[in-house]
This record gives C-alpha cells, sequence and structure tokens, in this order.
C-alpha cells in the first residue's frame, strides 16, 4: 500500500515538473524542473526494481546533461541585471525537491519494497546487441535529435548578437 502511494506521488511528481519545464518563463527554472523530472524518474527506476538503471539516471542524466545545461544557460543568458535581481520563482522547484528528498527517505526508512517479479539477468552483450541491432535506428535518431537540439540552440544565441 505504501509502495503504491509513494510510486503515485512520484509519478505525478515526475509528470507536474515536466509540464512546469516546458512552461517555464525563464530557461533557468525551466532547468531546475528538468533536473526534478529526471530525479523522479530515477526513483520511478529504484521502486520498480532496477537500482543500477536509477544510478545511472542520476550519474548521466541530472549530474552531466543537466550541469552542462544549466552551464549553457548562464553562459548564454542575456537578461538585464535589474531581471536578474528577482528570484521569487526558485521557491516551487525548491519545494518540490524537498518532497523528493521526503520520498526517498521515506523509501530507506520505512523499507519499501517493489513488489517482487521474477528477476532476469541480462548482460552486456545482449543489451549492445539489441542497441546496435534491433534498436539501432532509434539510437542514432537520438543522436541527431540531440545534434539538432544543440544546432537550434546555437543559432538562436547568434541571432541576439546580431541585432
Amino acid at each position: 500500500m505504501l509502495w503504491n502511494i509513494i510510486f503515485t506521488l512520484t509519478a505525478l511528481l515526475m509528470l507536474g515538473s515536466a509540464m512546469a519545464a516546458l512552461f517555464a518563463r525563464q530557461a533557468m527554472y525551466g532547468a531546475l524542473y528538468l533536473v526534478i523530472s529526471m530525479i523522479a524518474v530515477a526513483m520511478l527506476y529504484f521502486l520498480l526494481g532496477a537500482p543500477f538503471i536509477s544510478a545511472l539516471q542520476v550519474s548521466l542524466y541530472v549530474g552531466a546533461i543537466a550541469v552542462l545545461l544549466v552551464f549553457m544557460i548562464t553562459m548564454l543568458n542575456r537578461t538585464s541585471p535589474r531581471r536578474r535581481a528577482r528570484r521569487k520563482g526558485v521557491l516551487l522547484p525548491l519545494l518540490l525537491l524537498a518532497l523528493l528528498l521526503g520520498e526517498g527517505v521515506a523509501l530507506f526508512a520505512l523499507r519499501v519494497q517493489a513488489p517482487v517479479q521474477a528477476v532476469v539477468s541480462v548482460g552486456p552483450k545482449v543489451v549492445g546487441g539489441a542497441l546496435f541491432g534491433h534498436y539501432l535506428l532509434l539510437v542514432e535518431a537520438t543522436a541527431l535529435l540531440l545534434l539538432a537540439a544543440l544546432t537550434a540552440v546555437l543559432h538562436l544565441s547568434r541571432k541576439g548578437e546580431e541585432s
């Protein structure tokens, strides 16, 4: 019962922060909501009994990509100093992060376990074969999508310099 409540709350938190990232007026707050969403996804992986994928989610996406995104936003941020002085919008992301932290503490303190299912061990050769065999087109499409996003960000950042 407690597992279901924490899972539902985490899923709602993930969806809410992802929607907030889409509609954030400032890029930095959008990145912060994206980090919250990625941490919630990692918690969902952990709840579903995949702690290794959860650790990869945190280390790769939250730890690397989100930090690069925040670094890029701070380097390309061209707002006026008067607008930069307002910091009211940080309260909601901090509240969401505190809620995620509380859920994590509850998971470990109450020793909440995922419903036990049959565990199938999959080796790296099988994963590599699937990624670069059956799912090769999806992996390459993801790489092209990331390249297109990087190109769009560079183009949009240079557009302001031309005027």
